[in-house]
């Protein structure tokens, strides 16, 4: 297995099954691939809108705040669209590229 493979593995066990809804998958994997905090406009900009409204992607990031799986960005919100911002939390993007990323001011 290489080692491309074996980070992808430890990032979605260290996902809960909850998690894993067909509009939830491909916005983890957004914010896996970005490495930067999102925002509903973002990701249905991301996605051109394809499968994916405003509303759902607000309600699926709420979601997934709910489950610990992404969380608010302390930066605030989406200055455009009054919509939180949010991103995965230190733990997920450690395991995903190896070494971690350098923490944010402000991140927990």
């Amino acid at each position: 297995m290489s080692e491309s493979e074996h980070e992808f593995e430890q990032f979605w066990a260290a996902i809960p099954e909850k998690a894993e809804h067909p509009s939830r998958v491909p916005m983890l994997e957004a914010f896996r691939w970005i490495g930067e905090p999102l925002s509903p406009v973002l990701l249905v900009d991301l996605f051109d809108g394809q499968d994916l409204t405003m509303w759902e992607a607000a309600h699926h990031l709420r979601a997934l705040a709910r489950l610990g799986v992404v969380r608010p960005y302390p930066a605030g919100r989406d200055p455009l669209a009054r919509r939180d911002v949010f991103d995965l939390p230190y733990r997920l993007t450690a395991l995903d590229s190896g070494k971690g990323r350098p923490e944010r001011p402000g991140r927990g």
